[in-house]
């Protein structure tokens, strides 16, 4: 067993939530997450908002068990592993969701997320100079070591 290092983009697809936007928000009104839901490790739920959303919508931004969501501002870098096998949630543009391609744990990918704000690992990625973000673009380029087994994906 080996580590092979991977971009972001190379191991899980991701995109951004939905923009708030009065004028094209139609739809069913949906429960989402936005940045202050997210916690290292976990979501806090109690206080919910709800946004419209239309039938062709609901893939590209809906989360599912095991998608990673990620603050892209804030506190950029912050995530939790969503586990709620019976339902799913939709996000707010200043999240992320990634999705691990096949071979790829969550869990391995969330702590290493983990390990790259505790080393500030992600700074390099970051872009403003007071606020900083974590952009989608910058997202694909972060670097994370994986196994080279069956596993965690092969090189």
């Amino acid at each position: 067993m080996s580590w092979v290092k991977k971009n972001v983009d190379e191991i899980a697809d991701f995109t951004l939530g939905k923009m708030l936007d009065e004028k094209k928000n139609r739809g069913e009104l949906l429960p989402y997450l936005a940045n202050v839901n997210v916690r290292w490790g976990e979501f806090d739920l109690t206080e919910l908002r709800e946004m419209r959303f239309e039938p062709h919508e609901l893939d590209k931004y809906s989360v599912s068990n095991g998608d990673i969501v990620m603050c892209e501002g804030g506190e950029p870098g912050r995530c939790a592993i969503w586990t709620d096998e019976k339902s799913s949630i939709m996000l707010q543009k200043a999240l992320h969701r990634i999705r691990p391609k096949q071979g790829i744990n969550s869990q391995f990918l969330y702590y290493a997320f983990l390990n790259l704000r505790k080393t500030n690992g992600f700074a390099p990625y970051f872009t403003g100079s007071t606020i900083k973000h974590l952009p989608k673009q910058q997202l694909a380029k972060v670097e994370i070591y994986t196994f080279r087994t069956s596993n965690f994906g092969s090189a």
